[in-house]
């Protein structure tokens, strides 16, 4: 299920594409690393908060009870679109709200240094073993 207005260099590429599923056969053990991107509705920019968060209440349980999950897995829930150009290091952005929920992890903890997609990007490429993309390696990992 591919869409041709989305991720055109994937969905030009019928290898990759046949790797983008529906989100109802979501498998939290299918790969090592598995991106879900809610629709418009879900993901509150069309939609209302109580709809977002009827959409995690619903999903997020079904990550959070998998084998994969509970062997060291790792879920981040990120927003987008910050209010303001607040960012650093020559790009803008506002604040947004990232979770960043594991098992090994029993409670919480505040990030306080500056930290943005592509901060996201380089500690999901560190925790993959992978090397570094475009911005991402003017980055730190938000986690270690």
């Amino acid at each position: 299920v591919c869409s041709s207005d989305l991720f055109t260099s994937v969905a030009g590429n019928p290898a990759q594409c046949r790797n983008i599923q529906p989100l109802g056969a979501f498998d939290p053990g299918a790969a090592a690393f598995e991106m879900i991107i809610p629709n418009l509705t879900n993901d509150m920019h069309d939609g209302s908060i109580g709809q977002g968060d009827a959409f995690l209440r619903a999903f997020v349980p079904q990550i959070i009870a998998s084998p994969a999950f509970r062997a060291g897995g790792v879920l981040f829930i990120t927003f987008d679109e910050g209010g303001s150009n607040a960012g650093s290091l020559g790009d803008g952005g506002g604040h947004v709200a990232t979770l960043i929920i594991s098992p090994g992890v029993a409670h919480g903890y505040r990030y306080r240094a500056y930290a943005d997609h592509w901060s996201l990007l380089r500690t999901t490429e560190g925790l993959l073993g992978l090397s570094c993309l475009a911005n991402a390696c003017r980055r730190m990992p938000i986690v270690h």
